[in-house]
């Protein structure tokens, strides 16, 4: 199961790991979150974040939860200080740092943050694809299932919102019928469609000319 408290934003939080009843009253120790909490089902697979921007999906990405990779020279933490200020400069706001679930993490794939790691050799940082915990995006606006376009104009349709995002997990982007909704994001950032890999969008421009443009 997943437990996350029902308000709060970044991820902070969020266990993926929670298998039984001691795991959840570990949680409400360690957590220093206020409740209350969401309980729910983890359905394994890519996050996939499709914007909505009148109606029409305009960006889509696949986001990762955060990592780094090795170039044979570097040790870890020289690594993770690279990444970290890529992170700060693509949003001041967003954070990459070596908590405890970073630590329980290097651990579990026997390294340590003075290793040197091995050229294309990838080491995860986080259990959750939070772009303010420093995951990163990989633009796949073009290789999503054409079918969701129909989810969207009934969702929008529906809520009349002409700006919001649509979570989803998927295990094979071109097929919807692997796909299960995470949740819907009315007030969703942008900034990483803006640093998305592969392919970049402006989503700004896109906003003010569809949200903001005179009425004819």
């Amino acid at each position: 199961m997943v437990l996350k408290p029902a308000v709060g934003t970044n991820g902070v939080g969020v266990d993926t790991k929670i298998f039984g009843a001691e795991d959840f009253r570990k949680y409400g120790i360690s957590s220093n979150q206020a409740g209350p909490f969401l309980l729910e089902e983890f359905v394994g697979g890519d996050d996939l974040r499709l914007q909505i921007i009148g109606g029409k999906i305009v960006a889509a990405c696949i986001r990762e939860p955060a990592f780094v990779k090795g170039d044979g020279e570097s040790t870890l933490l020289e690594l993770i200080e690279q990444r970290r200020k890529e992170v700060h400069v693509q949003n001041p706001a967003n954070r990459l740092d070596i908590d405890e679930q970073t630590q329980a993490l290097i651990k579990e794939q026997e390294v340590r943050l003075d290793s040197v790691i091995e050229k294309n050799i990838k080491v995860r940082l986080k259990e959750i694809a939070n772009m303010g915990q420093g995951a990163r995006a990989f633009d796949v606006t073009d290789k999503i299932d054409p079918m969701v376009k129909k989810w969207v104009e009934v969702i929008s349709t529906e809520l009349q919102a002409p700006y919001f995002a649509l979570d989803l997990i998927s295990g094979d982007i071109s097929n919807i019928e692997t796909y299960k909704a995470l949740e819907l994001n009315i007030r969703a950032e942008w900034m990483h469609h803006t640093f998305s890999e592969g392919r970049t969008h402006d989503l700004a421009k896109v906003v003010i000319d569809e949200l903001f443009s005179p009425i004819e």
